[in-house]
């Protein structure tokens, strides 16, 4: 995973807790999948988030002020909250 501020992790999948964040993250984008948009590889805004899926149909995501994510009632938010639990784990394992 690669981080827009720079830097990143690699060879997460090694570890059980990632893999396991992963594969629900995974899993759960699939229902959002037709909400998104073909995507273009611009930089996100300031204050806004973009979440990328690949399928094997191309690339797609969706872009939006980071409010639309992370408000309860968002119908973004529980992607946006469990694709932050892959970079909790993924940091936590960094930390070490």
């Amino acid at each position: 995973m690669y981080y827009s501020s720079g830097g990143g992790v690699i060879g997460g999948k090694s570890y059980e807790n990632v893999n396991k964040a992963a594969i629900t993250f995974v899993t759960s984008a699939q229902h959002y999948f037709p909400k998104m948009n073909a995507a273009n590889m611009e930089i996100p805004q300031v204050n806004h988030i973009k979440i990328y899926v690949l399928t094997n149909k191309g690339r797609y995501s969706f872009d939006g002020v980071e409010s639309e994510f992370t408000v309860e009632k968002s119908p973004w938010a529980e992607l946006f909250y469990k694709g932050n639990e892959v970079i909790t784990q993924l940091r936590l394992i960094n930390a070490k």
